[in-house]
């Protein structure tokens, strides 16, 4: 489902900012979060977990936080922004592995005007 039109097809890193090696790679790549070895509720409790869903649900938060603040904008504007602000890593530009590069949620959320 990643690789779908107008979807935003997230990748997963790890804490030093490195691919997951199972994450999504592909010129359908978006943009890259945080996915290795993150806390998350699990049966009541919190559990370790690791994947490019969880990279997506990080994601997809700061799109909802931004839709909130700025909900007079559309689709083509947060992909701008996301892409405009996220930090770039390996290749330098958008690139297969990181997309436009790891999402930074503060310079999202700074773009809401």
């Amino acid at each position: 489902p990643a690789a779908y039109d107008g979807v935003i097809a997230v990748t997963a890193t790890d804490e030093k900012d490195k691919l997951m090696p199972q994450a999504n790679r592909g010129s359908y790549v978006f943009i890259a979060a945080p996915g290795v070895e993150m806390l998350a509720p699990v049966d009541g409790g919190i559990d370790v977990v690791t994947g490019t869903s969880f990279a997506a649900a990080i994601v997809s938060g700061a799109i909802a936080n931004l839709l909130h603040a700025a909900a007079n904008h559309d689709a083509g504007w947060i992909e701008d922004a996301l892409a405009q602000t996220a930090s770039d890593l390996g290749k330098r530009g958008r690139d297969n592995d990181y997309g436009f590069g790891l999402m930074n949620a503060k310079a999202v959320l700074a773009r809401e005007h």
